[in-house]
């Protein structure tokens, strides 16, 4: 290529050329350019001339080729030219090629011209070099990605293959990262010469577009080095960006590799881990975490000594860290160093006299070391420091024993089993000491304790048996545990006698007397038990919901507290909506979760935002870890933006796993939350969450107690269990839209939210690499193998016939079931025996016998289970509940899945899954297509093959997908946006409120809880008044008078107790003095005795007798007429009566004061009122 020639000739093809009026002679280059785009004629006119000059043996190479319009430009009216055109995929998707550019290189018959490779540039130069072609490159343009490593590389890699004498050509002349890297180019390879700078900063005009650099390269004549006086000037900025650049980048690969390895410890991938950790050090060696964590890692592992070695470093770069010395005192135990881990955990305690950990561990050393009375002390410290925790009484009992002290182990081995009833040790050393002290039916019992609470419900309920009857259980709380040992038996009779047990024992709880009727079998033997057993649940549910009416109507409430007890979660399992069951089953909940907890009835105001203007986010569940109910969360974790968004996590199970570290990790502030209610109430409302999302509502009793409460102003329920709640108190059910049908409200009690995509961002499923054989499971090599493995409720018997009929169409079909009632993977054999009958009686009536093919495999590890997954052809999804996590490990492993789209959001998991991956090939609507889809899979194995090698293409469509991410972190910041707008205490200018004040009248002595969790926040400050001045108010001052409080200067008034204490005529003026101080939008929450009750006790001649115990003491209904009698014959006169209430009565007294909104709820003998006062506008 004779490039001075070229640039010689290149003026007479332009009119005015280099000018704004530049314009080629031939108007063909304008068709082009408006046809295509992208370019101007100009640019075409000079790419097109430049390959007129091109010699034998040479080709034209353009990178970047996008839709075509240069590479046609050039190659126009030289059809015996050759050209490379390379585009990488991560510019433009392989859609856009087959829709733009290949059309677009036929319509001008250039097809047979262009060798076109859609690869990244590096990839293309390397196949180049591998081909060993004569060809070499006369004109290279490079219009690709203009950051400098990419212009630099891309001039770099054609260098080898440019011609002696070559043309080179630049887009983007304007950039300074593709300015500097031609300077730099220049700089370093004297064979190239700046010829033209046709960029658009240089000429003052565009008609070379975004500007071109053109460049001569020669190899035949050389020139010195460019060390001064460059063509290009050199760009300080673009040097220090990428500078900063680095810095970011390493911040960010440290980063990056500090959540792989937390990634992979939550998976229990310790190698994977071990090996980001170790790639960590040489960036951030320095940093005592990186050692502490790379040492726990090694405790966990078993490496012990390499623990040790990573936590001394650590200690060495920050001494005194009491968590590293406990874990290094945890491994010199593990290594029988006695003498040193006791040493350890004395360090721990010199720190931190309260580190729990360190007072049980030394404690529990000292017990192998015989040294008793020492482990007690140290015990008793641990009991004084933690009183709630029950690692401290276990280890005092154990020590009582040891030391032949049965009767004084008892009392504190009760509260082991009380503070932690699943701890099985505290079980098994009750029954030691029962059995020690000749009390064998109490140890029997301990037995049977410690057996259910192991899930080992077979021989719990034999040991059960052998020693009692059912009519011999004498509690409430015995009857629920030993109902569901004789539940995961199958032993649907025996299940509903203890229930009906437990109703005899709670005779006055209406809600127990029908609960019998809730109790759905896990299993069915056919479709007829089925329906009588949900017809009986319904009825039942109907008889509630009449009684409920009926208490409503004669405003006395229904005795229910056992609701709290039971779930619904069988329900979903019957193929049904019932949402009107759910939403029964949740008021009830609200109502008796609610009676001790008054104030959480109320709406929580929406807080405003934090210092740094982000969103607090707060996950709960019963268990953050690796579990059905929490782990696919790690996804939206993972994605969420912290610039916008604060995350707090909430575990309130005592449990924890390695991905319970990783939901740690990813957030801002992570809970282990205790079993107290109160306690887990008070952390939530001080953490103000804006938004609490409840990852799986429904399957367990505890934590539909915490949702039945109103703990923040936005609550949701979402996908762990994908089934409305039916709670009053969760406002959204977060969903995904490919998930849920058309009519998808109808479902839900909630508001429902659809999500782009699934809503979920689920993670791949990292799967151990199989290591068994069909051999090893028992299964024919010549098999067709079918997959089902779901848990046995999801097995409904009106689908049995389906596994027979795919068999009789494909005769060496092979079920495999691996079929759990419980999530531990396991099955009782009962319930296994069940459902073998169910299918023998299936093939039977296909003329087929069952065990020619079906085999049931017990509950696979992790490896097993990976294994089986890459041993099957075809997995076999369940109708009406479709499988979740099971799903997803199935299309991991390209296993094709056959599964029919359900009415319901449950039974269309699968079907959304399969939608996004974008292979619907296995997706039927009906039973008919789904056996047609299974026996065509099962018959045609390349049709078979070609479905799994699309699958595994199609991965990143499916998984760690951050579109529904955009979606929920968009849904959030709405829904705030909107409750901010309109919540009455942040309109107007209490948005701008950094603190708000409750008025608390009446106060009484300081209590650090004497005010309603919602106002305990940072966010409230209290003003205490009170007439009496021993209590040290803040106002001394009267209810009747608050002059001291200055018009609308307080967003809440807090009574509890008071308006009873002045006469009748003065209760208006008091109540418009609460609404005088409180500000527009601000909220009164006043308490006070509910008279009708006490005058029922009165007519009763119950006048003096206990009605119930507060604080103070025994309270009758003289008290509540008249005051309580101990304070006023102390002097204390201020605590007489001089009037009372009906709820009706204070409800209307409060409206006549102009408060609107007005509710009043009762709890035994109180009132609570909330009220609130009206925005300005």
């Amino acid at each position: 290529m004779d490039f001075h020639k070229f640039v010689k000739h290149l003026p007479s093809l332009d009119q005015h050329w280099a000018s704004s009026d530049t314009q080629p002679l031939s108007d063909r280059f304008q068709v082009i350019s408006e046809q295509l785009g992208g370019t101007t004629p100009a640019v075409l006119q000079l790419l097109n001339e430049a390959v007129g000059g091109l010699g034998a043996g040479e080709v034209y190479c353009e990178v970047g080729c996008l839709a075509g319009s240069h590479l046609i430009g050039a190659l126009l009216d030289h059809p015996d030219q050759m050209a490379y055109a390379i585009e990488s995929p991560t510019r433009i998707n392989e859609d856009d090629i087959a829709d733009r550019l290949i059309p677009a290189l036929s319509a001008f018959g250039m097809t047979e011209q262009v060798f076109f490779c859609y690869q990244a540039t590096d990839t293309f130069f390397a196949d180049l070099q591998a081909a060993e072609l004569d060809d070499r490159i006369g004109v290279y343009f490079y219009n690709g990605a203009t950051d400098y490593r990419s212009v630099f590389m891309g001039l770099l890699l054609a260098q080898p293959f440019l011609a002696e004498q070559a043309l080179i050509v630049v887009g983007q002349a304007d950039s300074l990262m593709t300015r500097q890297a031609i300077r730099d180019f220049l700089a370093t390879h004297t064979q190239a010469h700046l010829l033209l700078d046709l960029s658009p900063s240089q000429l003052e005009h565009t008609a070379f577009g975004y500007g071109l650099l053109v460049l001569g390269w020669d190899t035949t004549s050389d020139r010195p080095p460019l060390t001064t006086n460059l063509p290009l000037p050199d760009h300080p900025e673009v040097v220090e960006a990428m500078q900063t650049l680095e810095l970011q980048q390493q911040a960010l690969h440290i980063e990056t590799l500090r959540q792989e390895a937390a990634t992979a410890l939550g998976e229990g991938r310790f190698d994977a881990a071990e090996h980001h950790y170790r790639l960590l050090l040489p960036y951030d060696g320095y940093n005592p975490d990186v050692w502490q964590n790379l040492g726990m890692l090694y405790h966990l592992m078993g490496k012990y000594e390499e623990a040790l070695n990573a936590l001394e470093i650590s200690l060495n770069l920050a001494p005194n860290n009491p968590t590293v010395l406990h874990v290094k005192g945890l491994s010199l135990e593990h290594l029988h160093r006695d003498s040193e881990a006791k040493a350890a955990f004395r360090q721990v305690l010199n720190i931190n006299p309260v580190y729990g950990d360190s007072l049980i561990s030394l404690g529990e050393l000292l017990i192998q070391c015989e040294s008793f009375d020492e482990a007690a002390d140290w015990f008793r410290q641990a009991i004084a420091t933690v009183p709630h925790a029950s690692a401290g009484y276990a280890g005092l009992g154990k020590v009582l024993l040891k030391q032949g002290q049965p009767e004084a182990a008892i009392p504190e081995l009760l509260k082991v089993v009380k503070i932690s009833p699943d701890q099985i040790e505290g079980w098994q050393s009750l029954e030691e000491a029962y059995q020690a002290i000749g009390q064998s039916d109490q140890a029997h019992l301990c037995t049977v304790f410690s057996l259910a609470y192991q899930n080992k419900h077979q021989e719990a309920v034999e040991a059960f048996l052998a020693h009692f009857t059912i009519d011999q259980i004498e509690t409430y709380s015995d009857c629920l545990l030993l109902h569901n040992c004789f539940f995961q038996c199958g032993m649907m009779p025996e299940s509903i006698q203890i229930i009906e047990r437990a109703a005899a024992l709670r005779p006055d709880d209406q809600f127990l007397q029908l609960a019998p009727n809730f109790v759905l079998p896990a299993i069915y033997m056919d479709p007829g038990e089925m329906a009588s057993y949900y017809q009986r649940y319904r009825a039942a549910y109907q008889h509630l919901q009449q009684l409920m009416s009926t208490a409503d109507a004669e405003s006395a409430p229904l005795q229910v507290k056992a609701v709290e007890n039971f779930t619904n979660f069988y329900l979903a399992y019957q193929g049904q909506g019932d949402r009107d069951i759910y939403a029964c089953y949740g008021n009830l909940l609200h109502q008796v979760t609610t009676e001790n907890h008054l104030t959480l009835r109320l709406p929580v105001p929406m807080p405003p935002l934090s210092a740094s203007g982000k969103i607090r986010i707060a996950y709960i569940a019963e268990s953050l870890g690796n579990n059905s109910d929490s782990r696919w969360a790690i996804g939206w974790l993972k994605n969420h933006d912290r610039n916008q968004f604060e995350i707090y996590c909430y575990s309130v199970a005592s449990n924890a796993d390695l991905r319970t570290q990783q939901f740690r990790l990813l957030s801002d502030a992570f809970y282990h939350l205790p079993a107290d209610l109160n306690a887990i109430c008070d952390r939530i409302l001080t953490d103000q969450p804006h938004i609490l999302v409840f990852l799986a509502l429904g399957n367990r009793a505890k934590i539909n107690t915490i949702a039945a409460l109103r703990l923040a102003p936005i609550q949701c329920s979402t996908w762990g269990h994908p089934v409305t709640s039916g709670l009053p108190t969760i406002d959204y059910y977060l969903s995904g839209d490919l998930m849920e049908p058309e009519n998808a409200q109808e479902h839900y009690t909630e508001q429902l939210v659809r999500l782009p995509n699934l809503g979920l961002s689920y993670p791949h499923p990292q799967l151990p690499a199989p290591t068994k054989t069909r051999t090893d499971f028992g299964l024919r090599p010549d098999a067709i193998l079918y997959l089902s493995c779901q848990l046995v409720f999801k097995y409904l018997p009106q689908h049995d016939a389906l596994f027979p009929a795919i068999a009789r169409r494909v005769p060496n079909a092979q079920f495999v079931f691996v079929i759990r009632s419980t999530l531990t993977n396991q099955i009782n054999p009962n319930l296994e025996q069940q459902f073998h009958q169910r299918l023998e009686q299936a093939f039977a009536n296909a003329g087929l016998n069952m065990a020619d093919h079906c085999v049931f495999l017990p509950g696979q590890d992790l490896p097993g289970y990976a294994s089986l997954l890459h041993c099957v052809d075809v997995f076999l999804d369940t109708i009406g509940f479709s499988g979740g996590h099971t799903t997803f490990d199935a299309i991991a492993c390209h296993l094709p899945v056959v599964t029919c789209a359900g009415n319901l959001m449950r039974g269309r998991q699968s079907y959304a899954a399969l939608k996004l991956l974008g292979v619907t090939d296995t997706i039927t609507n009906t039973e008919e297509e789904y056996l047609n889809v299974a026996v065509r899979l099962g018959l045609e194995p390349q049709w078979r093959q070609q479905i799994a090698q699309r699958m595994a293409a199609a991965q990143a469509n499916l998984f760690e997908d951050t579109a529904c991410v955009k979606g929920l972190e968009d849904f959030y910041t709405q829904a705030v946006a909107a409750r901010l707008a309109n919540s009455p205490f942040t309109s107007g200018h209490l948005s701008n409120q950094a603190t708000k004040v409750v008025l608390h009248v009446g106060c009484g002595p300081y209590r650090p809880k004497g005010l309603p969790a919602r106002f305990r926040s940072p966010e409230w400050r209290e003003v205490r008044l009170d007439i009496n001045p021993s209590v040290r108010p803040d106002i001394i001052g009267s209810i009747t008078d608050l002059s001291a409080v200055p018009n609308a200067a307080v967003e809440a008034v807090y009574s509890s107790q008071n308006l009873e204490h002045i006469d009748a005529h003065e209760v208006p003026i008091a109540l418009a003095e609460f609404f005088r101080v409180l500000r527009p939008g601000g909220i009164a929450v006043i308490i006070v005795p509910d008279i009708q009750p006490v005058a029922e006790q009165v007519a009763a001649g119950n006048l003096e007798a206990s009605l119930y115990v507060s604080d103070a003491g025994p309270i009758a209904a003289i008290d509540i007429l008249y005051g309580f009698r101990p304070a006023i014959a102390n002097g204390n006169h201020f605590m007489a009566h001089r009037t009372a209430f009906t709820g009706a009565s204070l409800k209307q007294k409060l409206q006549e004061a102009g408060f609107y909104q007005v509710d009043i709820e009762t709890e035994k003998f109180n009132l609570l009122a909330i009220a609130y006062k009206a925005n300005s506008d």
